[in-house]
C-alpha cells in the first residue's frame, strides 16, 4: 500500500456512461505514479449531491499522507507529470479559475448561505475538480451537513463555493496549478491552445448533450497523437481600424507566422485580405469560425480606447506598426521586422504595361492626393516633373474635375482597383501624396516619397521611417525641393 492516493467519486447510475470512459485514464495515472486508486462509491454525508462526498477525504487522510482528488468528468493524459511532485507537502495544490471568470456573485451568495465571511479575497475561485492535499489540510473537509438543496441560476458550482470558503478561512498556503492540469473549456478563448495540449482535460462546463461524444473523441485523439501529443494553437487576429491600420498590420502578422506562432493555426479576420495573401494564414469570416466550432484566442489590432491603458497608447501617440504589435504580441518589433512586405503580381504588371502603353516605369512619377485642397497644385507638379523628363500619373478616387488631357499626364483617377494601385506604387520610383494608405503601401517598396503632411505615419524602410522620404505640410515646399 502506498501513502499516497488518487481519489475519485463514482456514485449513481446516471454518471456511468461518462465514468466508464474517464475512470480508466485516472486509474492508469494512479498506477503510473505509484499511488493507490480509491473510489468513493457510497453516499455517507451528503443529502442529495454526490460531489459533497469529498468530505470523506478527511477520513482518508488518516490512512494516506497525501491525496490527489480528481473529478470523473475529466481525462488524464498518459504523460501527465506526478502532481504529488509538483505540489509541496505543506501547500494545497489547486487551479485558480478566478483568473478567467468573475465569481464575485457566486461567492457573495455562498457567504450568505453558509454564514461565513472571507477575511481577504483577491477574486480567487479555486476549482474543486482537481486538488492535492496532505494531512495538514484535513480541516478543509469539515462538513456540517448544510448542503444547498437546489442548484441553478442563483446558486451554482455545487460544493465549490463551500470548498473555497474553507480555504479562505484557513491559513493554508496555496500552490496554484497550471491550467494544463485542469483544462476547462472556458480557457479556449484565452490561450488559443487546443484543450488536448493539456495533461488533464476537465469537461465540467461542456454542454451535456455533447459531453459524452466529446470525451470519446478526445480519448481517441490522444491515442492517435501519442506519445508526442502535438496540437496547434488557434489564433484569430481581428484586424480593425480601417485600410491604413490593415496595411500596417502586415509586419505583425508576418512576425507571428515566421517567428512567434510559426507552428500554429493563424486566422485573419479582415476587409483587406490582399495585404496578407503572401503569408500562410487562413483569411476567415465570423461565419466560418462558427461553423468550425473552434474557439480561438483572439487578438485585436486596434483596441477600444475606453480602456485607460489604450487611451494612452493609441494611434495619435505611437506609430501604427508599434501600436498593432503591442496590442497583439505585447512587444515592439525590431526596426528590421517593421518593414512591410507586399508581393507584386507580375502577370498584372505585364497587363498594366500593355493597357497603358508603359515601356519604362522609371520615366513616370505617381501623384495621389486625397485632400481636395491639394489638387490646386497638380498643374505645378506636372510642370515640375515634365522639366525633369517625367510623365505624371494621377491616381485616387475623387471628384476633382481638372482636365489633364495632355500627353505628359496619365489620368487614372477613379479607374483603378486596389491591386492596380499597389502595382503602380510598387513600380513607379517617385510617389507624391497626402494619402495615408498610399504612404503605407509604399513601405513595402524602394521608391522616393514626397509626403504632404506630418511624417508620423511614414513607413519603416531600411530600419528607418525616414528612408527616402521628403515631407512638409506645405506642398509648395515639396515642389521646390530638387534632391529626389
Amino acid at each position: 500500500m502506498s501513502d499516497r492516493a488518487v481519489v475519485v467519486i463514482d456514485i449513481g447510475e446516471g454518471f456511468k456512461n461518462i465514468s466508464s470512459m474517464t475512470r480508466p485514464t485516472v486509474e492508469s495515472y494512479a498506477k503510473k505514479i505509484g499511488a493507490d486508486f480509491v473510489v468513493i462509491d457510497k453516499m455517507k454525508y451528503a443529502k442529495k449531491y454526490a460531489t459533497f462526498e469529498k468530505v470523506q477525504i478527511k477520513e482518508l487522510l488518516n490512512k494516506y499522507r497525501r491525496i490527489l482528488y480528481l473529478d470523473l468528468d475529466l481525462i488524464v493524459r498518459s504523460d501527465c507529470p506526478d502532481l504529488f511532485e509538483e505540489v509541496p507537502y505543506e501547500k494545497v495544490g489547486v487551479y485558480n479559475e478566478g483568473k478567467y471568470m468573475d465569481a464575485q456573485g457566486v461567492m457573495a451568495k455562498a457567504c450568505k448561505y453558509y454564514k461565513m465571511k472571507i477575511p481577504k479575497w483577491e477574486r480567487q475561485f479555486y476549482n474543486a475538480g482537481v486538488f492535492v492535499v496532505s494531512r495538514l489540510h484535513r480541516d478543509l473537509f469539515h462538513f456540517t451537513g448544510d448542503e444547498p438543496v437546489e442548484f441553478g441560476k442563483d446558486f451554482k458550482y455545487y460544493d465549490q463555493p463551500y470548498f473555497n470558503l474553507r480555504i479562505f478561512n484557513s491559513n493554508h498556503k496555496i500552490h496554484e496549478l497550471s491550467y494544463k492540469f485542469n483544462r476547462m473549456s472556458t480557457l479556449d478563448k484565452h490561450t488559443g491552445e487546443h484543450r488536448l495540449s493539456s495533461y488533464i482535460v476537465h469537461y465540467a462546463s461542456a454542454p451535456n448533450e455533447i459531453r459524452e461524444e466529446l470525451i470519446r473523441d478526445d480519448i481517441r485523439s490522444w491515442e492517435v497523437t501519442a506519445p508526442k501529443y502535438k496540437y496547434k494553437k488557434n489564433i484569430l487576429v481581428n484586424i480593425t481600424g480601417g485600410l491604413v491600420y490593415s496595411i500596417y498590420a502586415e509586419p505583425t502578422i508576418r512576425s507571428m507566422v515566421e517567428r512567434y506562432y510559426k507552428d500554429d493555426n493563424i486566422m485573419v479576420l479582415t476587409e483587406y485580405p490582399r495585404f496578407f495573401k503572401h503569408l500562410n494564414v487562413d483569411i476567415t469570416t465570423i461565419e466560418k469560425i462558427k461553423e468550425s466550432k473552434i474557439v480561438p484566442h483572439q487578438m485585436i489590432t486596434v483596441r477600444d480606447t475606453s480602456d485607460p491603458f489604450w487611451n494612452i497608447i493609441n494611434g495619435t501617440k505611437i506609430h501604427p506598426v508599434d501600436l498593432i504589435s503591442i496590442s497583439c504580441l505585447r512587444r515592439i518589433l525590431s526596426d528590421k521586422d517593421k518593414s512591410l512586405k507586399i508581393k507584386l503580381d507580375e502577370e498584372i504588371i505585364s497587363n498594366l504595361k500593355i493597357k497603358y502603353k508603359i515601356n519604362d516605369f522609371n520615366k513616370y512619377v505617381l501623384v495621389h492626393f486625397s485632400q481636395e485642397s491639394n489638387h490646386i497644385y497638380l498643374d505645378r507638379i506636372i510642370e515640375k516633373y515634365r522639366e525633369k523628363g517625367l510623365i505624371t500619373i494621377i491616381i485616387g478616387d475623387n471628384t476633382f474635375l481638372g482636365d489633364f488631357k495632355n500627353k505628359d499626364v496619365l489620368d487614372l483617377r477613379n479607374k483603378l482597383d486596389m491591386e492596380l494601385v499597389i502595382s503602380f506604387i510598387g513600380k513607379v520610383p517617385i510617389l507624391f501624396t497626402d494619402c495615408l494608405s498610399s504612404i503605407a503601401i509604399a513601405g513595402a517598396f524602394d521608391n522616393w516619397l514626397a509626403v504632404v503632411g506630418s511624417p508620423q505615419y511614414t513607413p519603416y524602410r531600411k530600419r528607418s521611417p525616414r528612408y527616402k522620404i521628403l515631407y512638409s505640410n506645405n506642398v509648395e515646399t515639396l515642389i521646390l525641393q530638387q534632391d529626389m
